[in-house]
């Protein structure tokens, strides 16, 4: 929902909206992978990766967050 949100904002071109829904499919793919893999450039680039996501939905603590709504 995000993804088309930022692309009907933008007025994005066909080519540019290709790479975003690409990237977001890979990046989605990626933090629910449940894997943190030190050679992953995605994972290494961008904080919000499966460590992340595993805390975002543990269910004890200061993290019990299950509909974080994130664009």
């Amino acid at each position: 929902m995000g993804t088309a949100l930022a692309h009907a904002l933008a007025g994005l071109s066909t080519r540019e909206a290709i790479f975003l829904f690409t990237f977001s499919s890979i990046k989605t793919v990626d933090d629910h992978c449940g894997y943190r893999l030190w050679w992953d450039p995605l994972q290494f680039l961008f904080p919000n990766n499966a460590d992340y996501h595993d805390i975002h939905h543990q269910a004890y603590g200061i993290k019990a967050n299950f509909s974080q709504p994130y664009l």
